[in-house]
């Protein structure tokens, strides 16, 4: 009996310390939620202790506050070390701003190459709009892409498909 006391107490103390860096839903809802009220005062703060146990969500709002100064003071610098952390967990839309803030040099030095990676990572991963920019990229031979008809085609009707399914 104490032995299995001891396993049961074991294995709830392990999966504890396995799960301990991921957000609790609610705190993830509840810094979207104070961010789309424009509460940011609050919004920084939960948003922050989710950020800090790697979700993507929360990593790509604090990005956005920086990059606006929204509850805070502008800092491009740091909208793009959030961007970075929330693209690298395949978050899309920090993807796509993180293109673009290397393609514009802006919180980060300006590398069309790196532009180009992300704007095809934020595609790939179904944002419409990188596909409409990449699409836009190809087709004028843009933001460190080469000029291809066929692949702005087809960047174009994957963004047109995309559009329609959100409806």
């Amino acid at each position: 009996m104490n032995r299995y006391i001891v396993v049961v107490m074991f294995s709830a103390v392990a999966f504890a310390s396995v799960h301990a860096d991921v957000a609790a839903p609610g705190a993830v809802q509840d810094c979207k939620s104070l961010y789309d009220a424009k509460d940011f005062e609050h919004a920084r703060e939960v948003c922050t202790a989710a950020a800090g146990k790697k979700d993507a969500q929360a990593q790509y709002l604090l990005g956005r506050m920086h990059e606006e100064g929204d509850g805070m003071k502008k800092d491009e610098a740091a909208a793009v070390k959030w961007y970075r952390l929330a693209a690298d967990a395949g978050h899309a839309t920090a993807q796509r701003r993180l293109a673009g803030a290397y393609a514009l040099g802006r919180g980060v030095e300006k590398d069309e190459k790196l532009g180009a990676y992300w704007i095809k990572e934020a595609a790939k991963n179904g944002d419409t709009r990188a596909q409409k920019q990449l699409a836009l990229g190809y087709e004028m031979g843009i933001g460190g892409l080469p000029k291809d008809e066929k692949l702005a085609r087809e960047w174009r009707e994957r963004a047109e498909k995309s559009k329609n399914q959100n409806k």
